[in-house]
């Protein structure tokens, strides 16, 4: 025991120095039965990895970098200006134009659309090739909105279930007037004398009336006027103010608004129409205020003309199954 407690150091190094060598005794020996294994190892052959893809890669590299359109916009490396870097490890998709140095940065919203009207980044964010110079024309999912509609509406043009509202499909054409001219010729005695000058009667002559009394309806072929009396006014006669008689009427599409007409006066009255065409068929229609057009491309909706204005009309629509909407329309000239 003594000699153990003088020499314990000395054999506490025996005894690591002993664990040590059994440890890489062991080591070793798994080393070369390893070394055997691999040794004895079946080979792989070629022929096992399955069909050779080498044509199949160079095809595809060269799909990547060919020109692709009239425009010769095509993907390619890129050379960086002087003052130009990409960040390590960033994939940051990038456009070369043949024979110009400088690529555009595809998702850098502030630089010039390839295609102008639509963001490059939008283009590429759903998966259209920004590539064609035809890419806004293309129906990609075949829906019969284009891509530039697609982005105007704020639709997917991936997705055949998601479109822009119908009405982008519609154009306001045409406003057509329809004349309504009538003139007060006056009065004699209790009679009360007009005609109108436009639209004429079936046979062609002017629609007049004599004797009418308060409450009547004007013309017997239009029930649109009806006299709510005689009135004096001052008004401008030979270039000098003075008391004119005037006629004053209920026009039944605006009743709020009463009509009047100086003597020997001639007004027009005119009301509108509004001519849409369908570009999904080319099929157009005509309607005034308060009429539902009527489209074979669009049969599941209700389209009311709410409102015909200058250059502009108003719509009133009702998709089924939801609630009724609005939208306006810019006449197309």
């Amino acid at each position: 025991m003594e000699w153990i407690k003088n020499n314990f150091e000395k054999l506490i190094l025996v005894v690591c120095g002993l664990f040590a060598l059994i440890i890489g005794g062991w080591l070793s020996a798994s080393a070369f039965s390893q070394s055997e294994a691999g040794t004895n190892a079946k080979v792989t052959e070629r022929s096992e990895l399955g069909p050779d893809k080498t044509a199949d890669v160079a095809k595809a590299l060269t799909d990547l970098t060919a020109f692709a359109g009239p425009d010769k916009h095509i993907w390619s490396s890129v050379k960086l200006g002087p003052h130009q870097s990409i960040r390590a490890f960033t994939a940051s998709p990038m456009l070369a134009k043949a024979g110009v140095d400088e690529a555009i940065r595809i998702l850098d919203e502030t630089t010039t659309p390839v295609r102008e009207g639509v963001p490059n980044w939008w283009l590429y964010e759903n998966g259209l090739d920004i590539t064609r110079s035809d890419i806004l024309k293309l129906d990609s999912d075949s829906d019969k909105y284009n891509n530039q509609e697609e982005f105007q509406g704020g639709s997917d043009p991936r997705n055949p279930d998601s479109q822009p509202e119908f009405y982008t499909k519609l154009r306001f054409i045409e406003k057509i007037e329809i004349p309504y001219e009538i003139k007060f010729v006056g009065v004699d005695g209790q009679d009360i004398s007009v005609k109108r000058m436009a639209p004429l009667m079936a046979d062609g002559r002017q629609a007049s009336r004599l004797d009418a009394k308060v409450g009547e309806e004007i013309f017997k072929d239009d029930k649109r006027f009806k006299i709510k009396g005689i009135e004096d006014r001052e008004a401008a006669v030979d270039g000098q103010k003075a008391i004119a008689k005037h006629l004053v009427l209920i026009d039944s599409l605006n009743p709020d608004k009463p009509v009047v007409i100086q003597e020997k006066a001639t007004i027009n009255l005119a009301t509108y129409q509004a001519k849409i065409k369908s570009l999904l068929s080319g099929s157009e229609d005509t309607k005034k205020e308060g009429e539902e057009f009527k489209l074979p491309d669009f049969t599941g909706y209700k389209i009311l003309l709410s409102k015909i204005g200058e250059d502009f009309i108003e719509i009133e629509y009702t998709v089924p199954g939801k609630p009724v909407k609005k939208a306006k329309l810019m006449l197309t000239k």
